[in-house]
């Protein structure tokens, strides 16, 4: 496409209508394609803006394109099952570990402790 290929180098050079153009061409879509892969609304929203924060930070540097939903859509893709793939690994190797908070209290914090239990257990007493 001709646009396509207009747009694309109007948004690497820096143009801001280019951006919002592509945006909201695209940002429906790339949502119900995203659902596709997974039930996770939130966690496709955040996808999708990472997705955008990374066009703009890297679009010096990006390549040419004729077809930019399907750029994105390889993109999101992409995005999409690597996360899922670190989240389902996350969840591997936690899965029914207790974590335990590794704290260990000062004498001072001890015996604070101590004296708020004590005084707590007489004014239950006097009560």
């Amino acid at each position: 496409m001709k646009e396509d290929k207009y747009i694309w180098e109007e948004f690497k050079n820096g143009e801001e209508y280019a951006l919002s153009y592509i945006y909201h061409q695209n940002v429906d879509f790339l949502f119900f394609y995203g659902k596709k892969i997974t039930k996770d609304e939130d966690l496709i929203l955040d996808i999708i803006q990472d997705l955008f924060y990374e066009l703009i930070r890297s679009r010096k540097n990006l390549g040419k394109t004729d077809n930019i939903r399907l750029y994105l859509l390889k993109s999101l893709r992409r995005k999409l099952i690597r996360e899922i793939n670190q989240q389902q690994k996350y969840e591997e190797n936690y899965r029914g570990v207790e974590v335990q908070p590794n704290i260990i209290f000062s004498v001072e914090e001890d015996l604070i402790s101590t004296e708020e239990k004590s005084h707590r257990l007489e004014l239950v007493k006097q009560g």
